[in-house]
């Protein structure tokens, strides 16, 4: 009996809330009855009131009673749960489902990010955005080949098939003014019979050419030119000299101090990236130096992202 404070306590008593500091002896025993909340058991130790947690009915007893578990705060080792937040503050995070997992967001988004930016999955296995998918969707290129060109006419624009073996400069009428800012082709067919068709919507993300001088002059410099030119309603007969919209996507200038050299160069800088099904491309080549223009070998090929 020698640890016993009180021999005899007070009556126990039921109160509609949770005790003050003020009431009571040490040794008494409050039972709180607060309505919303439940049933507490408070115990005057050493002149403070301790409570229990909240009591369970004793039908309940030795059943589980984790769904009336309610907390806006919770820290397990290094994860902290909020109310609307669940925080690893280091080490990997796992869910593990026997079954599906789901991940429902109600009326909003679901948004994946690498430390609150953007996210670019690594793996077979990792998450893909809509970007990364966007972006990924298809890789596609397109070649042209010339052989043996012949760039005679100082600072005059030629193109060609995607497969010839020689070049016109037909195109110079409709660039020569304004050069690379022009937006407007005057003559379609100039451009038509030397471009290429776009046949899926997408992103230009390279263009590279290698360029051969054989028996051109000792100091040339060649200038090779992508461009974009928007697509005319189909089923529809358009005159051979309609306008066409056009655009100078980008420029590769090659210096050559000496005769039989090649040289390859790229690029994944645009004005524009964008290219729709139907559009047209074509390259443009152009020696800014006199001399012999003869004997160019020239391979572009663009390459673009898209459906």
């Amino acid at each position: 009996m020698a640890n016993l404070l009180h021999s005899k306590g007070s009556r126990t008593q039921i109160y509609k809330t949770l005790p003050s500091n003020n009431v009571g002896n040490d040794g008494d025993i409050i039972l709180s009855q607060i309505q919303g909340r439940g049933v507490f058991l408070c115990s005057k130790v050493n002149g403070r009131w301790h409570v229990s947690n909240k009591m369970e009915e004793l039908r309940k007893i030795e059943k589980t009673s984790i769904k009336d578990l309610k907390t806006d705060r919770l820290t397990i080792g290094t994860t902290k749960i909020t109310k609307n937040e669940y925080d690893v503050s280091s080490g990997n995070f796992t869910i593990d489902g026997a079954g599906d997992i789901t991940i429902d967001a109600g009326s909003g988004n679901i948004y994946v990010k690498n430390n609150g930016g953007n996210y670019t999955p690594g793996s077979d296995y990792e998450i893909a955005t809509k970007k990364y998918v966007d972006d990924e969707a298809g890789e596609h290129f397109m070649d042209w080949y010339y052989a043996n060109v012949d760039l005679a006419t100082q600072n005059k624009f030629y193109s060609g098939l995607h497969n010839e073996s020689s070049v016109s400069d037909s195109i110079d009428t409709d660039l020569t003014s304004s050069a690379y800012t022009t937006t407007t082709l005057n003559n379609g067919w100039r451009m038509v019979r030397y471009a290429r068709r776009v046949p899926y919507s997408g992103t230009v993300t390279k263009f590279m050419v290698h360029l051969e001088s054989t028996g051109a002059a000792a100091d040339s410099d060649v200038e090779v030119a992508l461009w974009w030119a928007d697509a005319l309603a189909d089923d529809t007969a358009h005159n051979s000299t309609t306008n066409f919209t056009c655009d100078h996507l980008c420029t590769l200038t090659f210096d050559f101090s000496a005769a039989t050299k090649f040289m390859t160069k790229q690029t994944t800088s645009f004005n524009a990236t964008s290219i729709s099904e139907g559009d047209w491309v074509f390259v443009t080549l152009r020696k800014t130096t006199s001399g012999d223009g003869s004997s160019f070998y020239v391979h572009p090929t663009m390459l673009w992202n898209g459906e």
